[in-house]
């Protein structure tokens, strides 16, 4: 009797302990649903938009990614089952997947016919101090000139030739202070609230006599103006500069240097010799040459107009190309002599167009040629995806992470 008595209570915990299994198990896919979400949300803040449109973008993400999501072999209703709070301030989502009643099996018996399952995460852009795949050119940021800038129009064009001087001139990185498009550099509202120099061309290697700076930009946004530095800079380690060129590419036969995490204010060494890159530079065009920049093609990524066309690794993936390169942004007052060390402060996806003659006299050379004396040619594509979180962020550099 007693053996029975027991079985009957020994079958009933076996039982709960089967529907506590099943209960935890849709509590698992909440929480996978819930992180997914929330890191999809944050990557919102990856995109340099205004507030109003960052914040839409964020719910729509996440709600999004959670409507691919199942719990209990049922598909997460995002209109009753989710809730996306978005922090704007902490570059912050948090999601909630949250269903009513989750059936049970054998707790109906006791009168639990269903139980209510869900889960939170949060996630965030954080600011990075570093990222990988960095190619060893850094060229300076963009500053507000105050004393060449003759047409006030915040762009260096016609016969300026603008030089860094302070003061009057300012400089401040994008998102200077936390503040979303503030500051004078890549990625502010300076220039254009709207596109925050998105797709603007950036020509590297020029000449600092070049009499007018926008005639290779004849066509492109901003007005068919185009930022040139007048300066551009090596960097790295002595007997890597190519394998850092070739970094993240299938020619790559040096695969440490692909996962170093170059950093934020950490001193390197400058470096000359534009000829030991220039072979990996055409190398590297020649791995996607049918890509282009399309000034009028929609970008989904990040909602802004213009993006890379004809790529091999197809029209919404032209970030993965071995063409869109990341590379480093140093203050304006912080250029090096070679030999010297350099620190950067940013750093920028940058779309490799190709090398013409100096001074932009002929088109791109085609078949792709980068002589001693080209300039070499490319687009501002916006943040850099960082790899690396410490003291010393770059404010255009971003990681996505769960913090919740």
């Amino acid at each position: 009797m007693l053996l029975a008595i027991s079985l009957v209570a020994i079958m009933g915990v076996a039982a709960l302990g089967i529907d506590l299994g099943m209960l935890l198990k849709v509590r698992a896919e909440a929480q996978r649903a819930a992180d997914a979400a929330a890191l999809a949300g944050a990557s919102a803040f990856l995109q340099d938009q205004p507030r109003a449109t960052e914040e839409a973008l964020a719910v729509s993400r996440a709600k999004q990614l959670a409507d691919t999501n199942y719990m209990a072999g049922a598909k997460i209703d995002t209109a009753s089952e989710v809730t996306v709070t978005v922090l704007w301030d902490s570059s912050k989502v948090r999601v909630k997947v949250r269903r009513a009643a989750v059936p049970t099996w054998f707790a109906q018996v006791f009168g639990w016919r269903s139980v209510p399952v869900g889960a939170k995460a949060a996630a965030v852009a954080d600011y990075a101090t570093g990222t990988k795949c960095t190619k060893p050119i850094a060229i300076p940021d963009f500053w507000d000139d105050n004393d060449n800038d003759t047409d006030g129009n915040n762009l260096p064009n016609g016969t300026e030739k603008w030089l860094y001087t302070k003061p009057p001139d300012v400089y401040q990185p994008a998102n200077y202070g936390n503040v979303d498009g503030a500051g004078t550099g890549y990625g502010s509202v300076l220039r254009d609230a709207t596109t925050r120099d998105w797709g603007m061309r950036v020509v590297l290697r020029p000449s600092i006599n070049s009499t007018d700076p926008t005639t290779p930009c004849t066509g492109t946004l901003q007005g068919g103006k185009c930022y040139i530095p007048g300066w551009w800079g090596l960097w790295g380690e002595t007997n890597r500069i190519v394998d850092m060129m070739y970094s993240c590419t299938t020619l790559s036969t040096n695969p440490g240097i692909d996962t170093t995490t170059w950093q934020v204010a950490t001193p390197y060494d400058a470096k000359t010799g534009w000829t030991s890159i220039a072979k990996a530079i055409e190398d590297i065009y020649n791995l996607d040459p049918g890509a282009s920049w399309g000034d009028a093609l929609p970008d989904v990524e990040s909602g802004k107009v213009g993006r890379v066309t004809g790529s091999a690794w197809g029209e919404q993936n032209w970030r993965a190309s071995p063409r869109v390169w990341i590379m480093a942004m140093v203050p304006p007052d912080g250029i090096p002599k070679a030999n010297e060390q350099i620190r950067f402060n940013n750093f920028m996806l940058f779309f490799f167009e190709g090398c013409m003659d100096n001074g932009g006299s002929k088109p791109f050379n085609s078949p792709i040629k980068c002589k001693t004396d080209d300039v070499v040619v490319g687009r501002f594509a916006g943040l850099a995806k960082g790899t690396a979180t410490g003291p010393s962020p770059g404010t255009m550099t971003r990681i996505l992470r769960l913090v919740e």
